[in-house]
């Protein structure tokens, strides 16, 4: 019986060991590979006001950031967009199938959410070869908004590629 149980916990041990895994990339970063580990932003934002947001994030090398881009989602269902919002979409959005804004949608189930705002040039600075700050407006912010999700655009042997997608709680300030 003894036996018994000790396999029983042996086998719990390696099953949450495996588990615990899952949710951190194992392979190792390619040449020119950008992999965002964290955003950092204000616990509450205000529309239309400029924040500092930072990026930490793995390389190998120094990356060629052409831009960072950004889009407010919201978790949690909104009376005001109903399972009926879905299936208007195309036609309340303007949005044709592969844009942009049909492109995030294709990344996860959000409730809601901002088009893409993308950020270039000299309001992203590193400050650190794993930390990269971005100068961001808060436009398109609405108060049912709880996240801010963002992916970095860089070059690597003159094509241009997309670093995972990472996501931030964010409140409406008073």
């Amino acid at each position: 019986m003894f036996r018994r149980g000790s396999l029983w916990v042996w086998m719990a041990v390696v099953l949450s060991c495996l588990c615990s895994c899952a949710g951190f990339p194992l392979r190792p970063l390619a040449p020119g590979e950008v992999r965002l580990m964290r955003l950092e932003v204000p616990e509450a934002v205000q529309p239309d006001f400029f924040y500092d947001l930072v990026l930490n994030i793995r390389t190998i090398s120094a990356p060629a950031v052409r831009r960072a881009c950004f889009r407010w989602v919201s978790e949690v269902p909104s009376v005001a967009h109903s399972s009926i919002y879905w299936y208007s979409y195309e036609a309340s959005s303007h949005q044709p199938l592969g844009s942009a804004r049909s492109q995030w949608l294709e990344k996860g189930a959000y409730y809601d959410f901002s088009g893409p705002l993308c950020v270039e040039g000299g309001d992203i600075r590193f400050i650190s070869t794993d930390r990269v700050v971005v100068r961001f407006q808060a436009r398109e912010f609405k108060p049912h908004f709880n996240a801010l999700e963002c992916y970095l655009e860089y070059e690597v042997d003159g094509r241009v590629k997309e670093s995972n997608r990472i996501r931030a709680r964010v409140g409406a300030s008073e």
